[in-house]
């Protein structure tokens, strides 16, 4: 064979295997987009289920608090009306619930969102108290959707039960 038709064999086989890829990459887009969709949903099902364990968690820390301390955590404003800890990782809120909570018991946490768009709440007036956290699924049993991505899970309980 001459050098030129080894050339031109080698160019076609490349064109050839070039074809090949794009077809298949082609005929792959349909399988990778299910793919990465069921990728991004098993995150969401893995941060909602960080979630709902969290929150249990703190509703079992409050409980712990509150039957040792026979008073729950609140929080006022400077007129006395009560207001929500918004549990975001080192705020003002977190870092005073968390202080609070670690001057009782330093094994008890609060553990914060997955997500830099979310957070967790509690609040109490010191009789009855809820602990929430916004999850992204809307199919939880438990769960209230507020607006389209936000599902609102909330575990209430109150002093006088966890005291009895």
């Amino acid at each position: 064979m001459k050098p030129k038709k080894i050339i031109l064999s080698i160019v076609f086989v490349l064109f050839l295997i070039i074809v090949g890829y794009f077809k298949i990459s082609k005929e792959m887009e349909p399988a990778t987009e299910k793919l990465n969709k069921n990728l991004a949903t098993l995150d969401m099902r893995s941060r909602d289920s960080k979630r709902v364990a969290d929150i249990k968690i703190l509703d079992t820390t409050i409980q712990i608090y509150a039957y040792d301390k026979e008073k729950l955590p609140t929080k006022k404003d400077e007129k006395g009306n009560f207001l929500p800890f918004n549990l975001i990782k080192d705020s003002t809120d977190y870092n005073n619930l968390e202080s609070e909570i670690n001057n009782y018991d330093k094994t008890l946490h609060i553990s914060s969102d997955p997500s830099t768009d979310r957070y967790y709440s509690y609040f109490s007036d010191g009789k009855i108290y809820s602990v929430k956290a916004y999850l992204e699924q809307d199919n939880i049993q438990g769960c209230k959707p507020t607006k389209p991505g936000f599902c609102e899970f909330e575990i209430k309980g109150d002093l006088a039960s966890i005291l009895e």
